[in-house]
């Protein structure tokens, strides 16, 4: 009688060491490198399952599993299989593979209801349009550069925001501001950006963009302080006129210290009624909303289409 661990006839058995009766079903034990995992003997042959397995045997092992092709330790994390071309997710705790949306790692997936493929790219879900990262189909939050167009996704559903929502969300983000004295410099220095000494306004128009989360519709991220910086980027780019929309930025030209330079001063539009055009901004020693100031230089229009 054989007891213990048994190779035969290009398979893997297991049988009690006391009784020597045979091991079937799921089994936690030592294998072959020395750890401890769940493995699987078959039903009715008693073999070790290697592979992609579906288990039909109890109410709590029915359904895909997968067993490393060299120990048969059953997988509890993401696994690619080659033969279907898709990669699925085996749960942490139960080892089944898994479908529709699960929050994993602090992250949030979609596998298909029919295959548990991970899902890629976009994809409608709950009356929302989220977007699926394609190497690692890990849902987007925040801002977002797409085959070359810029997205915000909610940071908390993943939904796509519209523009209309993405200039509402900057807009309070600037009025929350209004009558505080944050500062707006050092935040900008403390993520890596260039500060402009001459004065706070730029500063603030990147707190704004930022503390929404918007970094990427602000030059694409660029962090610096000074105004010319900013007007350069979007003037060489085109994005810049005289027409004024809210969500814009508004430049000025005063001279002074930035004689030869192509702006001096900014602001974001936050209102434009009837010709009458507001703006929020950091000046005179205040971040408030007012209307703009006479002299602009051009209003720089973000990609928020």
């Amino acid at each position: 009688m054989v007891k213990g661990d048994d190779n035969r006839y290009n398979a893997s058995y297991h049988f009690d060491e006391k009784t020597g009766e045979m091991t079937k079903g799921v089994y936690y034990r030592t294998i072959s490198d020395g750890t401890k995992a769940w493995v699987y003997y078959d039903w009715v042959t008693g073999k070790m399952a290697h592979g992609e397995r579906y288990l039909n045997y109890d109410k709590n092992h029915t359904g895909w599993y997968y067993f490393d092709p060299h120990t048969g330790a059953m997988a509890h994390d993401f696994v690619y299989l080659r033969k279907a071309d898709k990669w699925v997710y085996y749960d942490k705790y139960t080892g089944q593979m898994l479908y529709g949306e699960h929050c994993i790692n602090n992250g949030w997936y979609y596998m298909d209801p029919i295959t548990g493929a991970l899902a890629k790219g976009w994809k409608k879900l709950k009356g929302k349009q989220v977007y699926y990262d394609l190497t690692s189909s890990r849902m987007f939050h925040g801002g977002a550069i797409i085959d070359g167009r810029h997205y915000f996704f909610d940071p908390y559903t993943g939904a796509k925001y519209s523009k209309q929502q993405i200039i509402d969300r900057l807009i309070n983000s600037a009025r929350s501001q209004i009558g505080k004295h944050p500062d707006c410099p050092g935040t900008l220095a403390a993520n890596g950006g260039l500060i402009c000494p001459y004065g706070p306004c730029m500063s603030f128009v990147w707190y704004a963009f930022h503390t929404a989360g918007l970094d990427i519709f602000l030059c694409d991220g660029a962090k610096t302080g000074w105004p010319h910086h900013n007007y350069d980027w979007y003037a060489s780019r085109g994005r810049v006129d005289l027409s004024p929309h809210p969500g814009d930025i508004v430049f000025w030209q005063f001279g002074g210290w930035a004689n030869g330079l192509s702006a001096s001063h900014a602001g974001i539009v936050v209102s434009v009624n009837h010709g009458r055009v507001r703006i929020i901004d950091a000046a005179n020693d205040n971040i408030a909303e007012r209307n703009a100031y006479n002299g602009v230089k051009g209003y720089a229009h973000p990609y928020y289409d």
